[in-house]
C-alpha cells in the first residue's frame, strides 16, 4: 500500500477549490454566509488583537456562528485495505434521502441538507446550538479506484462508501448518481 494515496492533498484537492464559494447556513433562523478564507482571517486577527489585550473586532455571536457553520462540513474517515477504499461520513440527523452522491470523472461529490423541524410544542427555546443547512464534501478518488463498483450505505448517522480497487486504473468521464442503501 502506498501511503501517499491517503494523503489529504490527493483526496481533497478538488474540495479546496470549491471552498472559496460561500455556503448559506441556517443558525437560529438566520442565514449566515461563510467562506473558508474569511473564517480563517477573522479568527487570526481576532486572536492577534486578544493577545495584545484589545477586544476582538468580531462579536461573540458572529464567531460562534462561524464555529457552528464549520459543523456542517461533515467529518469523514478514509481507510484502505488490500482490495478497497472505505469512506465513513458523519451525517447525524440527516435522512439518507436528503443525501446525494454524484461521481463526475474521479470527483465524488457528497452533498445534502440537514433540515430543521419547526415544531415547538409550546416550548420556549433558551439556546439553540445545532446548525441546519446544506453541506458538501468533494473527494478526488485515487487512480486505482474501480469507479463502477461504488457502494453507499447509511445507518445510524454514518454514511459508508466502499470503492473497490482496480489494478488496471480504469478511466471514466461520465457523471452519474450513486444510490444510498439503508
Amino acid at each position: 500500500m502506498k501511503l501517499e494515496k491517503l494523503a489529504p492533498w490527493n483526496w481533497f484537492k478538488d474540495e479546496e477549490h470549491s471552498e472559496a464559494k460561500s455556503v448559506p447556513v441556517r443558525q437560529n433562523n438566520q442565514a449566515v454566509h461563510t467562506s473558508g478564507l474569511q473564517k480563517e482571517l477573522d479568527e487570526f486577527f481576532g486572536g492577534v488583537l486578544r493577545r495584545f489585550g484589545f477586544p476582538s473586532l468580531l462579536n461573540d455571536s458572529l464567531v460562534s456562528s462561524f464555529r457552528d457553520a464549520s459543523m456542517l462540513k461533515p467529518n469523514l474517515d478514509i481507510s484502505s485495505s488490500e482490495d478497497k477504499y472505505e469512506i465513513s461520513v458523519e451525517v447525524p440527523g440527516v435522512k439518507s434521502e436528503d443525501i446525494e452522491l454524484e461521481l463526475n470523472g474521479r470527483r465524488l461529490v457528497i452533498r445534502g441538507e440537514k433540515n430543521h423541524e419547526e415544531k415547538t410544542d409550546g416550548k420556549d427555546f433558551h439556546r439553540i446550538e445545532r446548525s441546519y443547512g446544506s453541506f458538501q464534501r468533494v473527494l478526488t478518488l485515487p487512480e486505482d479506484s474501480k469507479l463502477d463498483t461504488i457502494d453507499a450505505k447509511s445507518k445510524d448517522g454514518v454514511l459508508t462508501i466502499s470503492i473497490e480497487k482496480d489494478k488496471d486504473k480504469s478511466e471514466s468521464s461520465n457523471v452519474r448518481k450513486i444510490n444510498i442503501n439503508g
